[in-house]
């Protein structure tokens, strides 16, 4: 646990360790900016498609405690969201769902995540009007400054070498009073869920 934290620091040794790590892992390493050393959708148990099934199956289990939370943090249907690591399009699906005539903006930088949100039903045909699936990091955010009012980010810090770097990006798109809704896990607690899911570990 100390280690993983250690990584997160921006620290270079830190940072060398932890893709040292990855690599014995099996993990794939990307380009400088944006580093995630733990997460990789085709190096999951069964691949890219496996991937997008384990992704679905969290959002059915997460999503309505989830969006409990967004309301009472009062974002609602007039809101400009952005959805960093937003995957096979899961949770941008249900996001739509219970927010009609949201503007949307679902980043990832997984072109194969992206391809399978846009062939989702709930998302074809919102997909350039309400909905815009961009491919970037959270380092790099392909959108204007101080244009979101909020930004939601769903187990990505965890994978984040320097997550600093990736915090910092996201208040850059933010408009002043703009939130940041972050869930993520707990190392201690990693692969615990209530009830007991055998499909989700």
């Amino acid at each position: 646990r100390s280690r993983r934290r250690a990584a997160g620091s921006g620290d270079p040794a830190s940072i060398e360790w932890f893709a040292a790590f990855s690599r014995t892992a099996g993990y794939a390493l990307t380009q400088p900016g944006h580093v995630t050393g733990s997460y990789s959708p085709e190096a999951m148990r069964g691949g890219t498609p496996g991937e997008i099934e384990r992704l679905d199956s969290q959002a059915a289990l997460t999503f309505e405690k989830e969006l409990f939370l967004l309301r009472a943090l009062g974002i609602d249907s007039a809101s400009r969201i952005a959805e960093i690591g937003s995957g096979s399009g899961a949770v941008t699906e249900r996001l739509v769902r219970a927010f009609p005539g949201v503007s949307l903006f679902a980043v990832d930088p997984d072109s194969d995540l992206l391809a399978a949100a846009r062939l989702r039903p709930g998302l074809a045909a919102k997909i350039d009007s309400a909905v815009s699936l961009v491919e970037g990091t959270c380092e790099s955010i392909p959108l204007s400054d101080n244009s979101m009012d909020v930004a939601i980010v769903r187990y990505v810090f965890q994978h984040l070498l320097n997550p600093v770097v990736g915090a910092t990006e996201i208040m850059r798109i933010l408009r002043p009073g703009g939130r940041i809704v972050v869930i993520d896990s707990d190392a201690q607690l990693w692969g615990a869920c209530s009830p007991y899911t055998p499909e989700l570990m």
